[in-house]
């Protein structure tokens, strides 16, 4: 069965699909607007299922939040930047990913830029998080389609 978030995605995609040019006439740029809520899948994950895979490294006896969790502890903020640096790479906007963790898309873009950053120069913390994550999201999709 769908969640409600992706039927909801479905409908509005349907919607914008089948009247997008009447959209355009009557409202000009709002419906390109519409289209650009909708994340654009390019990976196999859902939010929460990349979610799910960043909570498994933060320890949730001490933060039952996991990466929804506020809090500024090195660990968590690491976690919730990644989180954000790969839904954006897999081709979540801006505006979604930052709705869906209830952050600003501010801090979604800082995050982005942070964690490029740090890759970039091979920190050391960030590049071990960095390979725990691609290595959970690749035992989760041999799990998923080829179990």
């Amino acid at each position: 069965m769908l969640s409600e978030e992706k039927k909801r995605r479905i409908k509005i995609e349907n919607y914008v699909k089948h009247f997008k040019s009447r959209l355009s006439k009557k409202y000009g740029v709002h419906a390109i607007i519409i289209y650009n809520f909708i994340p654009k899948i390019k990976g196999p994950l859902e939010l929460h299922e990349l979610e799910a895979i960043c909570n498994k490294f933060v320890d949730k006896n001490l933060y039952p939040g996991g990466i929804r969790n506020r809090s500024r502890i090195t660990q968590i903020v690491t976690y919730r930047q990644l989180f954000m640096y790969v839904a954006c790479k897999m081709g979540y906007t801006i505006t979604y990913t930052s709705n869906y963790l209830n952050f600003d898309h501010a801090t979604v873009i800082h995050s982005r830029k942070s964690i490029s950053s740090l890759l970039e120069i091979n920190d050391e913390k960030v590049v071990i998080a960095f390979k725990k994550i691609e290595d959970g999201i690749e035992e989760y999709i041999r799990n998923k389609y080829f179990v």
